[in-house]
C-alpha cells in the first residue's frame, strides 16, 4: 500500500494576509495635498479651493465641487471599481508592485473625478459658477474654475501609509 502525504504551503497566503493589512492601513488624499500658492490670488490651492467650496456669506456663493465629487462618488462607485480593477487583480495573483498600483489608480481616479466636477460645472447642473458683474469687471473673468483653469490643473493625491 502506497502512503500519499500533503503539506499545505501557507506562504502565499500569509503573504497576502501581511499586503491586506499593510492595504487596509493605507489611504489616500485627493485635491490639493501640497501647499502650492495660486497665482492670481497668493492663496494656497487647498486655501482658495475651500473658500469657493464653502463660501463666504454675502460675497461669494458656495462653490461645493468637493462635496459634489464625494456624494457622486458613493452614489456611483462603478466607474472607481472599474478603474481599480485591474491592480487589484494583479494584486490577488501576488504581483509585487500591485499594492502601489492600487493605490496610485485610486488617487489618480480620485483627483481625476474631482478637476472633472470642476471642468464641468455647469453641465451639472450648478448655477454658483458665474461670479458678479462686479467681480468680472475687477477680476477680469468669468467662471473661477474654468476661466483661469489654475485650480483644475493642479489636483494632486497623496498616499499615506
Amino acid at each position: 500500500m502506497t502512503r500519499m502525504t500533503a503539506i499545505l504551503d501557507t506562504r502565499g497566503i500569509k503573504k497576502l494576509e501581511k499586503d491586506l493589512k499593510q492595504l487596509s492601513s493605507s489611504s489616500v488624499d485627493f485635491g490639493y495635498t501640497q501647499p502650492k500658492i495660486h497665482k492670481g490670488s497668493g492663496l494656497t490651492y487647498g486655501h482658495l479651493a475651500s473658500i469657493l467650496e464653502w463660501g463666504i456669506k454675502g460675497k461669494i456663493p458656495a462653490r461645493p465641487a468637493l462635496r459634489d465629487t464625494t456624494e457622486s462618488l458613493i452614489t456611483s462607485k462603478k466607474r472607481f471599481e472599474l478603474s481599480i480593477q485591474q491592480p487589484v487583480s494583479m494584486f490577488l495573483y501576488g504581483n509585487s508592485g500591485a499594492l502601489n498600483s492600487i493605490l496610485d489608480t485610486a488617487g489618480s481616479h480620485l483627483a481625476s473625478r474631482y478637476e472633472e466636477k470642476m471642468d464641468n460645472w455647469l453641465l451639472t447642473g450648478s448655477t454658483a459658477t458665474n461670479n458678479a458683474p462686479l467681480t468680472i469687471g475687477i477680476k477680469g473673468f468669468n467662471k473661477p474654475f474654468e476661466d483661469s483653469g489654475e485650480l483644475i490643473n493642479n489636483t494632486d493625491y497623496t498616499i499615506n501609509r
